[in-house]
């Protein structure tokens, strides 16, 4: 699972363990007494908290918030509270701290990744009035985490001088597939008897991928390999270096397809073939929050006047700043397709540069949104040591997903009746 034009840094690395649903602190205690639905050594996941996260999953993953897609979260769900909440109390017992700054600059570091404005992600917490802590918290503990791995293999040469000149060897090789670039889920099972279960689990994920929910914010939440920290991104297709069945049904997709349930090493992975990315966007993103379906009628007539001449990026950023205070508007460079949301990137496909999208109801706020600027991308060979970096990133993540399994086993966990999760 490679990308060496997006090796992680040591500021993404600290999200290595993956975004997910997470209970760390136990803000349980926020409130009077609330029911457990399962308890962590000494630590109490409440019903509330439950709550909180399934209505944040499905929001942020474009789901719809029926009975039915409740029920069906609610298991994965817990058991990344779980999970989590196991990850949080190793790092603690080994003496990891984080401060508030961290955790906000972690917040950050996924919205410039997504393409998203400073502090959208609380804002959404906000609108939904949801606590701050559950955003907060996911990331604290994924960060918290990753420093549990890279403190379990201080002093350790994970990757040979032969891996890296394979590995470079293999990209130069086959350069020509580097344009195919790759997201994935995956799903892992501990023993044989869970592979059918964990195969369902799988299909369910699937079934609501293909209903219009979000494969990146479904491999944050659900998704078990380090790339979940990334959305599920694992950049460039390299032949050669998948597994035989995966890299067939890899290569069989169209842009924007999603493969079945491929059987991988001790688990089942989803890929999805992103938008080929030969090119890259600047964006001038506008957002016009609102309260009332006045405000709302407001902000999307005022979009619409924008559409009706396209002046240059810069000159529109400060009309709107000008016309509009309480506006938020940003220019952001360096945006691939394939890290936008498909229905966005298939609204910029169809504007002339410069010229504002209509307005997009975003549930809080309207957007509008125009290319300033189409870049092309360039194939690039790795470096020795950004190939190193991405062979050691690799690695990492199967460690951290061995850590969390013997944690598992070995830790006090008691969910309560009636509460369908499993450890």
């Amino acid at each position: 699972m490679l990308s060496f034009h997006r090796s992680m840094s040591r500021n993404t690395l600290q999200i290595l363990a993956y975004l997910v649903i997470a209970c760390l602190h136990c803000p349980y205690s926020h409130a009077l007494p609330i029911k457990a639905v399962a308890t962590v050594g000494d630590k109490r996941i409440s019903e509330l908290d439950l709550d909180y996260r399934i209505k944040f999953v499905i929001k942020t993953s474009g789901l719809q918030d029926t009975a039915e897609v409740r029920k069906n979260l609610k298991e994965r769900v817990l058991k990344k509270m779980i999970e989590e909440q196991l990850q949080i109390t190793e790092g603690e017992a080994r003496g990891l701290t984080l401060s508030k700054e961290d955790v906000l600059r972690g917040i950050r570091n996924i919205e410039q990744r997504e393409g998203m404005q400073a502090g959208a992600l609380l804002k959404v917490a906000n609108d939904l009035k949801i606590p701050s802590y559950i955003i907060e918290d996911q990331i604290k503990a994924s960060i918290i985490w990753n420093d549990v791995v890279i403190q379990s293999v201080q002093g350790q040469s994970l990757v040979s001088d032969a891996e890296v000149d394979t590995f470079i060897k293999r990209t130069k090789d086959h350069a020509s597939l580097g344009q195919i670039t790759v997201s994935e889920i995956f799903i892992p099972y501990e023993s044989e008897t869970q592979k059918e279960k964990v195969l369902t689990e799988t299909k369910k994920i699937l079934s609501q991928l293909r209903s219009g929910a979000l494969f990146s914010e479904m491999a944050r939440n659900f998704s078990k390999s380090a790339s979940a920290a990334q959305g599920g991104y694992i950049g460039p297709m390299i032949k050669g270096i998948f597994e035989k069945t995966a890299e067939e049904a890899i290569l069989a997709l169209k842009d924007g397809q999603i493969s079945d349930p491929i059987p991988t090493q001790n688990g089942y992975t989803l890929y999805m073939r992103n938008p080929s990315d030969r090119t890259e966007y600047t964006l001038l993103q506008a957002t016009i929050p609102f309260r009332t379906e006045e405000e709302a009628h407001a902000a999307a007539d005022y979009i619409q006047t924008l559409t009706t001449k396209t002046i240059a990026c810069a000159e529109r950023q400060k009309q709107i700043k000008r016309e509009m205070p309480h506006a938020q508007v940003a220019i952001t460079e360096h945006v691939a397709p394939s890290r936008l949301n498909p229905q966005l990137a298939k609204i910029l496909t169809k504007q002339k540069p410069s010229q504002m999208s209509g307005p997009i109801n975003a549930g809080s706020a309207m957007l509008s949104i125009a290319v300033c600027k189409i870049g092309e991308l360039e194939a690039k060979l790795p470096t020795p040591d950004e190939a190193r970096e991405v062979l050691s990133n690799n690695k990492k993540g199967l460690i951290a997903q061995r850590l969390i399994r013997d944690l598992r086993r070995t830790k006090d966990i008691h969910i309560e009746e009636n509460t369908q999760a499993s450890k």
